[in-house]
Parts: structure tokens; C-alpha cells; sequence
């Protein structure tokens, strides 16, 4: 059963991350600034979510077992217009790597994970929880 989001009022994001650290933490200070975040540890995770509820916004990790974060939404483009889905790019990879990856895709920001604050992150995806307003 997917886990419910907290209220219908709050801007909801989806992490796709397989690093549970990483992802506990993002998760934590997203939902100290009021935002609702539902997790999924892979990409095959993550479809299964997307197709139970639609988040404001995807954060989401790029190399990842089972289906890699690219592949990932690339199937959900196959099915669906997601022009205007904001997506978040949180990796390990270069930013070029990750362009290259990911060209054709709603990519609204990437970070890298390793050079990259916590705050840096929750400061964009409020950014563009507002633009979708």
C-alpha cells in the first residue's frame, strides 16, 4: 500500500533514491518545510508509485538498480505528457553525464549529491513548488 501523503493541501514531491541515508534525510527536511514526500528505492518502485499518485514534483537519482532513473521516466513519457513535470536530479555522476543521460526530459535542476547542500536542494524545490502555483 503506498504511503499517504499527509495532506491534500501540502505540495506533494516523490524521491526515487536508493541511498536510504541520502533519501531519510532529504525526506526530514522537505517535511520540515510542509511539503508531503513519499519514497521509492528504485526505479520499478518508482513507476509503481507514479501510477498509484501524482506528485507536484520528482526528485530522483539516475543510477539505481532494477531501472535506472532515466529509464524510469522515459517509460512514464511512453504513457503520459510529463512536458511540464518538474524533475530534480540529485547523482553521483557528472552534471554532464547526467544531461547526456536524461536529454529529452523535464530535468528542471541537477545536483550532485556529493558537492551539493541539503539546503541548496530544499531551496529549489520550493522554488519550483511556487512556480507551480
Amino acid at each position: 500500500m503506498v504511503e499517504q501523503y499527509m495532506s491534500e493541501n501540502q505540495p506533494k514531491v516523490l524521491i526515487v533514491e536508493d541511498n536510504q541515508a541520502v533519501c531519510a534525510i532529504l525526506k526530514e527536511k522537505l517535511e520540515e518545510e510542509g511539503i508531503s514526500v513519499d519514497v521509492a528505492v528504485n526505479g520499478e518502485a518508482g513507476l509503481r508509485k507514479l501510477g498509484l499518485s501524482w506528485p507536484d514534483l520528482l526528485i530522483l537519482d539516475i543510477v539505481m538498480p532494477k531501472l535506472d532513473g532515466a529509464k524510469m521516466v522515459r517509460a512514464v513519457q511512453a504513457k503520459k505528457d510529463i512536458s511540464d513535470f518538474p524533475i530534480i536530479i540529485i547523482t553521483n555522476i557528472t552534471k554532464a553525464e547526467a544531461k547526456r543521460r536524461c536529454a529529452g526530459l523535464p530535468i528542471a535542476d541537477i545536483f550532485i549529491k556529493a558537492s551539493s547542500s541539503l539546503d541548496a536542494i530544499a531551496t529549489r524545490v520550493q522554488e519550483i513548488l511556487k512556480q507551480k502555483k
